[in-house]
């Protein structure tokens, strides 16, 4: 049982890293696409 409960801990671990990961990917998506926006609205003007 106790062991169980300390693998259930290490999947919560797991996942958030995980989670942070995939939060950190989209932002990174985000940013490019305004950064890529940003250029575009400077040109124009």
């Amino acid at each position: 049982m106790a062991k169980e409960t300390a693998g259930k801990k290490e999947m919560k671990k797991k996942k958030k890293k995980r989670n942070k990961n995939k939060n950190k990917k989209n932002n990174n998506k985000k940013n490019k696409k305004n950064k890529k926006m940003k250029s575009v609205n400077c040109e124009q003007l």
